[in-house]
């Protein structure tokens, strides 16, 4: 039996017991609602900080795909540069953007494009990459971030540096496959100011850069070649044609009619040569932007019925009907004569030339709702295989039935077609069967 006082002393003690137990959970729980309110807090302000951070880089993006626009509308090699300097600026926030191209030798670095900076900075000159340490490291493959403008002797112009007010600074190479050919810098009037995830998101601005400049002076380069071997050829070849016509119509001595016939063969050669370079420097200028047409209101029908009073002879010889319907209230297109000349030009010729004798070639106009102008031109002749359609505007290409059918073409009618097309925002669909017939319909927008 235990005493009344055994018992109350052991009904305190569980008590107390119950009560440490309590107590210890209150503040077990008080604990740890504290660390996961501070814990929430803590993910709320990194959740925060990744929003701010994606929304930062989002902007950066959308950015860089307006650059990347711009730079693939430009045609000229400095505007191109430029508008890379400015954007490059302007996306990055800083003070100032530059390129700099390496001179034959690779000795030195030019400016080519800046922003940003004052024209005493610039004025300096070119940098000679044996005395800067951070362009040799560059132009050598290296990425360069500079926090602090403070250690003169890896630049060649410090003191210029620090009165730009230069604090910090990002250079890379400007780069295609393995070829380095220049340097993209951005700079800062504050010390520190570029983050890695700066550096990379410039390194993939200053690649896509190097990219369009490389294209672009390819293309250049290309351009140049084309019109000057036009130019060299042009007067060698009138040259010979006019010496073949002489031949052929006697003037030097009398041929029998074999002789006769290859002289012809020879200035259709010769004929044929001559167009295919009349066409290649036509695209060559077109490509170069040397060929900006001011833009004026057209009546398309008038140009139609004037190329088609040059080409009914020609179709008249292979007994060829040309039946045109064009409206005398025919809305303008936006454009230039010339080029709606060219484009005019070869489509009609395209199809009398591959029309067969006896056939005919049906030409109509008119307008259609929305503002724009549809225009269609259908022949009877050779077709074209479903296969060859999509290879159409690639620049030489001749259907196989084309080539059978004549010798002359120089695979760049249809070419300068979707060139001046795309020129003009204007579209073209192709329609053919073979031994059938080609329906081409063209869509212009209309002026007002």
């Amino acid at each position: 039996m235990f005493s009344s006082a055994s018992v109350v002393q052991a009904s305190d003690t569980q008590t107390l017991f119950l009560l440490i137990i309590d107590t210890a959970v209150i503040l077990v729980t008080a604990a740890l609602t504290t660390t996961i309110k501070i814990s929430l807090r803590i993910k709320g302000r990194e959740l925060l900080s990744v929003s701010k951070e994606l929304t930062a880089q989002n902007k950066k993006l959308n950015a860089l795909y307006e650059l990347v626009k711009e730079m693939g509308m430009r045609t000229g090699l400095q505007e191109l540069m430029d508008a890379a300097t400015r954007q490059g600026t302007q996306i990055m926030g800083v003070k100032a953007c530059a390129i700099k191209l390496l001179d034959d030798q690779r000795r030195k670095l030019r400016f080519v494009s800046t922003y940003g900076l004052s024209g005493d900075y610039i004025a300096k000159g070119t940098v000679d990459i044996e005395k800067s340490i951070i362009n040799r490291k560059i132009i050598e493959g290296s990425v360069y971030a500079v926090g602090q403008i403070h250690e003169k002797d890896q630049f060649q112009y410090p003191e210029e540096m620090q009165k730009e007010g230069i604090a910090s600074m990002v250079c890379l190479p400007l780069r295609v496959e393995k070829m380095i050919f220049g340097v993209f810098c951005v700079y800062s009037d504050t010390s520190n100011a570029f983050l890695e995830s700066d550096i990379r998101f410039f390194s993939l601005m200053s690649d896509l850069t190097a990219i369009f400049i490389e294209n672009l002076k390819s293309e250049l380069n290309k351009t140049w070649f084309l019109q000057k071997t036009a130019h060299q050829l042009r007067s060698p070849l009138n040259a010979v044609h006019s010496m073949l016509k002489t031949m052929r119509k006697g003037y030097i001595g009398g041929i029998d009619p074999r002789q006769e016939e290859t002289l012809m063969r020879c200035e259709k050669r010769i004929e044929g040569l001559g167009s295919l370079i009349g066409d290649l420097l036509g695209l060559s200028i077109r490509r170069a932007g040397m060929d900006q047409k001011k833009m004026v209101p057209v009546n398309i029908g008038q140009v139609v019925e004037r190329l088609l009073l040059m080409y009914r002879a020609q179709a008249n010889e292979k007994n060829i009907n040309i039946i045109h319907a064009i409206p005398e209230s025919l809305p303008d297109v936006l454009g230039d004569n010339m080029l709606f000349d060219d484009l005019f030009t070869n489509l009609i010729s395209n199809a009398v030339k591959y029309t067969q004798k006896g056939g005919s070639i049906h030409i109509s106009i008119h307008a259609e709702a929305p503002g724009r102008v549809r225009c269609v031109i259908k022949d009877t002749g050779i077709g074209i295989p479903e296969e060859e359609v999509p290879h159409l505007f690639t620049e030489f290409f001749r259907g196989q039935n084309a080539k059978a059918t004549t010798e002359e073409g120089t695979g760049l009618g249809l070419v300068i077609v979707k060139e001046i097309l795309d020129q003009l925002n204007g579209t073209i669909q192709v329609e053919s069967t073979v031994g059938k017939g080609t329906c081409l319909t063209l869509r212009l927008p209309a002026v007002g």
